[in-house]
């Protein structure tokens, strides 16, 4: 995260964090963040073993404005991730792919965890951390 902060020139008090998290891509790990600043969405890969920014874009987006997140009364990433964790024994942070999203004018967290050959996928309620969606199944190699 705070690598793609020093690369848009902004500190974590001045963002909404909208997404987090490591995934596979083309066999090497990256670390994806996304985050919202002045009505534009910030989507970043970086190396998960140098720290390098391997790309990024901005996006105008309406829907998921910071003050919005606030006022929201969300749980949070933290919380939310740790109830999909919760479901998957030995899994930890760093298996977790989290971001939030507005559904049908509902907010929710959706991620995946990938984690002993298995490929998890979830939605949580962000209100009050129901577990609206979970579906597992294996890993394509």
């Amino acid at each position: 995260v705070q690598a793609a902060l020093n690369r848009a020139g902004l500190t974590a008090d001045q963002v909404a964090i909208v997404k987090k998290g490591m995934e596979l891509e083309n066999g090497r790990k990256v670390y994806e963040v996304e985050f919202l600043y002045g009505g534009k969405e910030y989507d970043y890969t970086i190396d998960a073993l140098t720290g390098n920014v391997l790309s990024f874009d901005q996006d105008v987006e309406n829907d998921l404005d910071p003050a919005k997140l606030s006022a929201a009364g969300l749980i949070g990433f933290d919380r939310a991730g740790q109830i999909a964790l919760d479901k998957v024994p030995g899994a930890t942070k760093d298996d977790l792919m989290i971001e939030v999203d507005l559904e049908n004018g509902r907010y929710q967290y959706e991620g995946e965890i990938y984690y002993g050959g298995q490929e998890y996928d979830f939605a949580i309620d962000a209100k009050d951390g129901t577990v609206l969606q979970w579906k597992q199944e294996p890993i394509d190699r």
